[in-house]
């Protein structure tokens, strides 16, 4: 299983992909990419917490187990609905100037994540 370094490095990854999406037309994949560069950052608590490879359902009650992690249960939620919602309703078009404040609110969840969990930018 993946380790805390693995997990910090995937989800650097999946953050500068998010970065590198901010002013393309794929906005629905930038959600996407920022909600899986928050799960590998929390992923990284859970494996210094000794555990690994845990389910979604785990990690939700880990969020609420690890003292760390329970300030930001609730925008995990947030941002996993929102990556949802981009995944799954293709009816929702993350193109229309409408969407832009879904997007804006989702990409915003990541950065209150890392500066809960004293993840340097």
């Amino acid at each position: 299983m993946a380790t805390c370094i693995q997990h910090t490095e995937r989800a650097r990854s999946n953050e500068k992909l998010a970065d590198l999406l901010s002013d393309s037309a794929y906005q629905d994949w930038r959600v996407i990419a920022s909600f899986y560069a928050a799960l590998h950052y929390i992923e990284a608590v859970i494996a210094q917490n000794g555990e690994e490879g845990v389910s979604h359902q785990r990690r939700k009650g880990l969020i609420h187990e690890i003292p760390a992690l329970r300030p930001i249960g609730g925008l995990y939620e947030a941002l996993r609905d929102h990556a949802r919602r981009a995944r799954y309703d293709a009816a929702y078009n993350y193109c229309e100037k409408r969407a832009q404040t879904t997007v804006v609110s989702a990409c915003s969840i990541l950065p209150r994540i890392k500066a809960a969990l004293n993840i340097q930018p």
